[in-house]
Order: structure tokens, then sequence, then C-alpha cells
């Protein structure tokens, strides 16, 4: 008998990994440590056979936190971003992503632990990772992989809006190595991880 499905719980396979932070957390340039989190930016193309599954995520915890009461016509602000919209188009300039695509940050608090790091090619993914003891499996941003990720609803003096959390990953294909991963901190980093509020 299958385990019960975790409401907003998606794993994501055949994605492009960006700016990958998961052996330590990482903050933006310039923001007080206790900002800092893991986290990466998964980028698929708008007819990945599973892009509907992110939205039907989305709705599924949308519905479960405001019901009756959620605005259809203003759904609450949705972390997944769309590289053809006129607000994103700096973005397809960037390495990995491009025209087409649909990317967003996926992050997790110190406080919870690291994201499950797990060995492709082990029964069950049973075996954790580091980056300097597995170097040739660890993910990376620019390679390919999968992810299980949680999408969550806020509700504060913030406003209402459906985050991201990262739960596990595991690199399934190497690919060329983008800026933006590691302890990078350049401009480009900070610029992508400016996702909708998941701190507060």
């Amino acid at each position: 008998m299958s385990a019960p499905k975790t409401l907003g719980q998606i794993a994501l396979r055949n994605v492009l990994l960006t700016y990958v932070h998961v052996d330590k957390p990482w903050a933006k340039q310039g923001d007080p440590a206790d900002k800092a989190k893991f986290s990466l930016t998964p980028v698929i193309p708008k007819n990945h056979p599973q892009a509907a599954a992110l939205q039907a995520a989305a709705n599924e915890v949308a519905a479960a936190k405001w019901g009756d009461k959620l605005n259809k016509s203003v759904f609450p602000t949705f972390c997944v971003r769309d590289t053809d919209l006129p607000t994103e188009a700096k973005y397809r300039a960037k390495d990995g992503f491009g025209p087409g695509k649909l990317f967003f940050n996926a992050s997790r608090q110190p406080k919870d632990g690291p994201p499950a790091v797990r060995h492709p090619s082990v029964s069950g993914g049973q075996v954790e990772l580091s980056p300097t003891a597995n170097p040739d499996v660890y993910p990376y941003s620019g390679a390919t992989g999968n992810v299980v990720v949680k999408f969550w609803a806020q509700d504060n003096v913030h406003g209402q809006k459906i985050n991201c959390e990262l739960v596990a990953v595991i690199k399934t294909a190497d690919g060329d190595k983008l800026a933006g991963g590691g302890t990078d901190t350049n401009a480009a980093v900070a610029d992508i991880m400016d996702a909708p509020a998941e701190e507060v």
C-alpha cells in the first residue's frame, strides 16, 4: 500500500538544476547571515510533461488554505515564473534559461536541516552524499536532475503567496557548469534568488 500523498508535494523529473546551494545555507550578497537558506532553482521547458502538475499542486494548496474564500480572479502570487512574460525578460538571456521556460526558487530553512541529496544509482536513493566525498554524483548548477519540492501557502501581513520548499534532489546527468552554485555570491545570483518573501 502506497503512502498517502503529501499536500502540495511533487517529484519533478528531468529538470535543469541552477543556482544550487544544497551543501550549506546561502544568503544573497549583503543579506545578514540569518537569511541564509539551502536552495536551488529548477528550470523546465513550458512543454515539460509535468508543467501542468506544478499549477495543480499550487491549486491544491490554495484550496486547502483558503477554500471558498480564495479569490479565483486574483490567485495568490505563485513562485513559478515564466520567461516569456515581459516582467521576466531579463531571464531569457541567462545561461540555462532562454525563452519558453518555467523556473522557481525552492528553498529550505537551516533549522529544518539540509535537503536530502541522494545517490542516483543506489536502489531507493538511500545513500546520502557530500560534495567532497562524492563530487562525481553531487548536484551542481548546470546538471540535470530530479527534485522533490513542496508548495505551501503563506497568508500574513506580507500577502497571500504560494511558496516552495526544497525536499530532495538527485543529479541524473552531467551538463555544462553554470555560474551561481556553491559559494558564488555575484550579482547574477543575487538577482535570481529574489523569490517571493519566503523568509516571512
